[in-house]
């Protein structure tokens, strides 16, 4: 079975920032995946500890650590075991914002698993990873992962600008329905159709529709419930 633990070193030892973390608190978390590695794991297993402080966009996030393992041992134990050995070290894994553990019976592709955790730094003292024949080396899946994370940051700031765009035009329509008030559906409609036609932008009549509705209900022209009777 496949593994993947995160641990976010601020919340765990409920610091104010990221400013206040020591090397002490990195080694208290390191102990717990060396004790991992020690009794868990089994000579040949493959795992690999990530270290990472910033987010999807590539913007500033709170410093964390993502270890992938495999390991025979049912989750539910693993998982008692892991929060028991914490508090030993007098921590406690509790809370999704300080960590998450989750299982995969598969991996569809197990060297992007694997490699999720090399994306910026990786602990080489807590990494061991002996390819088969023919599969490509560490060094090769740390190049495969930083590159797949620049090109994952491009796409998912991209995405977030044009999201972001879509909303301000919307509240520029708003602006000027809010301006002539019109009241029905047909009038609303009809208006944001004129609004996209004028401005020199092609006309989306699922968008159009959208952002008739979404009016409306701003506004109060059509209650949630009949909304949900008009979909459902």
């Amino acid at each position: 079975m496949y593994y993947s633990l995160r641990i976010t070193l601020g919340k765990v030892f409920n610091l104010n920032s990221d400013a206040d973390i020591t090397d002490e608190h990195r080694a208290r978390i390191k102990y717990l995946f060396a004790d991992i590695v020690r009794e868990k794991l089994t000579p040949d297993s493959n795992y690999v500890l990530g270290c990472e402080q910033k987010n999807k966009y590539g913007e500033q996030t709170h410093y964390h650590y993502h270890f992938n393992f495999e390991s025979d041992i049912e989750k539910e134990t693993l998982r008692k075991w892991l929060t028991r050995t914490a508090e030993k070290k007098e921590y406690k894994l509790k809370g999704k914002e300080a960590y998450c553990f989750q299982q995969h019976n598969n991996v569809d592709d197990y060297h992007r698993w694997f490699r999720y955790c090399l994306k910026e730094k990786y602990n080489k003292k807590y990494t061991r990873y002996q390819p088969d024949e023919g599969e490509p080396s560490l060094e090769q899946l740390i190049v495969l992962a930083k590159d797949e994370r620049k090109r994952s940051v491009k796409s998912n700031c991209e995405r977030r600008e044009k999201m972001n765009s879509k909303l301000s035009y919307f509240d520029k329509i708003v602006e000027q329905l809010e301006k002539e008030d019109p009241k029905s559906k047909k009038e609303i409609f009809i208006f944001i159709t004129k609004y996209y036609v004028e401005d020199g932008k092609p006309v989306n009549p699922s968008t159009v529709k959208g952002y008739t509705y979404n009016y409306m209900l701003m506004k109060n022209l059509i209650s949630y419930e009949q909304f949900y009777e008009l979909y459902n």
